[in-house]
């Protein structure tokens, strides 16, 4: 973007080097793969994705990508790592991490939000996860859209959430305050979130925690701009 190919071509470089000497280390690998992609070099991020061994294990098991992927329109691709390069979870044996791609129930919610109620089932038929009450939603979204903002249920729903708030212990309701700021959120409701802030925790001496005040309003930002609350690509 700034025009220094010299120097991305080193990065590039020195990134695929990296990828290469551990083939699971997709921690590497991934921000190489959305690198090349973001650059116009498709073929390229393929080769490097399909050289990849295992599939994502931490930081939500790569659902950032597959929010990503399903900004980016890419539904074959997440069908593909989803249910051909994924391994079906068989209840008769212990569970085994690293053998099926976006691993994680944010992966069933990003699958929500943006409206994909057949790679929903599909995630849930590889889990063995129960989706079916989420269905609805991908399949109104799926004909409707993404909401824009809170409907008159949801409203109301909020509303009486925070009313209850006014009932509880101090410590207690700055718990609780951060969880409807969250609720308000998925929602879209910009301006409620913005009021439960300053109701919430603020960061204590033993580090930043996920009901603290600065937590609470990245998580909202994550989920009011790409609806997970997963790190942004």
């Amino acid at each position: 973007v700034l025009g220094r190919h010299e120097r991305a071509e080193r990065w590039f470089a020195s990134v695929r080097e990296a990828a290469d000497a551990d083939r699971s280390n997709w921690d590497v690998r991934l921000p190489l793969v959305w690198a090349l992609t973001e650059c116009g070099r498709e073929p390229e991020a393929r080769v490097v994705l399909d050289e990849g061994v295992g599939t994502p294990r931490d930081r939500h098991h790569g659902v950032p990508w597959l929010v990503r992927l399903l900004r980016r329109g890419e539904t074959e691709l997440v069908r593909e790592l989803i249910g051909e390069r994924s391994e079906p979870n068989d209840p008769e044996k212990r569970h085994a991490f690293g053998v099926r791609w976006f691993d994680d129930w944010a992966a069933a919610r990003a699958l929500t939000v943006y409206g994909q109620p057949d790679l929903l089932r599909l995630w849930g038929d590889v889990n063995r996860s129960w989706v079916r009450d989420a269905l609805p939603v991908a399949e109104r979204i799926a004909a409707e859209g993404r909401p824009t903002g809170p409907t008159a249920h949801q409203l109301a729903d909020l509303a009486a959430q925070h009313a209850g708030l006014a009932k509880l212990p101090k410590a207690t309701k700055r718990r609780e305050s951060a969880q409807v700021a969250r609720n308000a959120a998925d929602c879209g409701h910009v301006s409620a979130v913005l009021d439960l802030l300053p109701g919430t925790e603020e960061t204590g001496d033993y580090g930043l925690g996920s009901n603290d005040r600065t937590w609470v309003a990245l998580s909202a930002l994550r989920i009011i701009a790409i609806g997970v609350d997963v790190d942004v690509w």
